[in-house]
């Protein structure tokens, strides 16, 4: 209803990504407060400013975390190889990166699928 990805939504309640406009603040307070829901005006307006984008550093020791970095570090070659591929030989930016979290059915069970656009 915003037009933000599920990630981007968790990372303005954790104050890494921002509200990008009034309206959308004006909408997100609406969709948080229609089923009785709260949120103060301060932390709104913390929600629309620039993020000091950090993270614990304890959150690495989260079994998704690491099985998410595994998944990097296995991968990472032959990534690099078929973006360089695909995109020529540059630097994959992550300035305006979309990123979003689905459930995939298969015939082992729910599978995580990660989309990063």
């Amino acid at each position: 209803k915003l037009g933000y990805t599920n990630v981007y939504t968790a990372q303005i309640f954790l104050l890494q990504a921002p509200i990008r406009s009034k309206e959308k603040a004006k909408k997100f307070r609406e969709l948080l407060t229609a089923k009785g829901g709260t949120i103060s005006d301060d932390l709104l307006d913390d929600m629309q400013r620039c993020p000091i984008r950090t993270y614990d550093e304890t959150i690495m020791d989260d079994p998704v975390a690491r099985r998410l970095k595994e998944a990097l570090e296995l991968n990472s070659e032959s990534l690099k190889m078929l973006i360089n591929e695909k995109f020529g030989d540059g630097v994959m930016s992550s300035v305006d990166m979309k990123i979003k979290v689905q459930k995939v059915k298969s015939d082992t069970g729910d599978k995580v699928q990660i989309i990063m656009e």
